[in-house]
């Protein structure tokens, strides 16, 4: 994995990914747990689409994450921030 602050919105999908997959959930278990259709997983992980502000927020509180994975979620929240549309649309 990248150093948090190197992050950009095309090792997103590579960091849900391997979130869900060390924890042993399908796409479908992951939407459920994060509120959001499994359509949505699949399109975060292939770069299709960017994590909403409130996916971002379900995911930290959802998921126990390692200290690593919090820093890589802090720079996307981060990174969220400083590009996200005037409107947010949620994933």
């Amino acid at each position: 994995m990248l150093p948090a602050h190197e992050v950009t919105w095309d090792d997103f999908g590579v960091f849900l990914q391997r979130l869900r997959r060390r924890r042993g959930l399908s796409q479908e278990r992951m939407a459920d747990l994060l509120g959001c259709h499994h359509i949505s997983i699949w399109r975060l992980e292939h770069r299709q689409r960017h994590p909403s502000k409130l996916f971002l927020h379900n995911l930290e509180h959802t998921c126990t994450l390692t200290e690593q994975e919090k820093r890589l979620l802090a720079a996307f929240v981060l990174l969220h921030m400083a590009y996200a549309p005037a409107q947010d649309k949620d994933a």
